[in-house]
């Protein structure tokens, strides 16, 4: 008498499964498509959204901060340097800072303006000199968020809420077409 796993070993219909595995079908691989596509899709949202997100605060800040109280502050640097040299090109450094206090509360301000990803340093440094007095705005939610013009342009808000629509766009149809 042979032992019942020999017998389910030596059948021909064990070894026809192993070496030739049923076909996948094709609702089910559609289904693997869609999780594959919607994987992706949330893997490049939380890429996007952790690149962006500090111009997104920019977004809301410059549209919020014309409703932003205001106060005094007092520059505390204002300089230009420039860097490399040989067959490098000279690289302008801007550094512009300002020092302010909400209710008792001491803050170091940068952004000259909304309107640039950077702060627009440059041109805090053109303006002001170390000691001058500025008039800025702050939000009164989150008080180390300010700026010194808050008056200008917002074209840098509106090209990162028509980019991330256009990345939007055509993600999805990527994903549904």
């Amino acid at each position: 008498m042979t032992d019942s796993r020999e017998s389910a070993l030596s059948e021909p219909h064990h070894l026809d499964t192993i070496a030739n595995p049923p076909a996948v079908e094709p609702k089910s691989r559609k289904r693997f498509e869609i999780t594959g596509y919607l994987v992706a899709l949330a893997i490049a949202a939380v890429v996007i959204w952790l690149l962006l997100w500090p111009a997104f605060q920019n977004v809301r800040d410059g549209f919020t901060a014309a409703n932003w109280p205001t106060t005094e502050a007092k520059v505390s640097v204002s300089s230009k340097s420039k860097s490399g040299g040989g067959s490098n090109r000279p690289r302008t450094t801007y550094r512009f800072r300002y020092e302010y206090s909400v209710d008792n509360q001491q803050f170091t301000g940068w952004r000259y303006s909304l309107c640039f990803p950077s702060g627009s340093q440059r041109h805090g440094v053109k303006k002001h000199d170390v000691g001058d007095r500025v008039r800025i705005r702050y939000n009164p939610a989150h008080p180390h968020r300010s700026a010194v013009d808050v008056d200008s342009s917002n074209w840098w808000n509106y090209l990162v809420i028509g980019g991330s629509m256009f990345i939007g766009f055509f993600a999805y149809r990527r994903l549904y077409s």
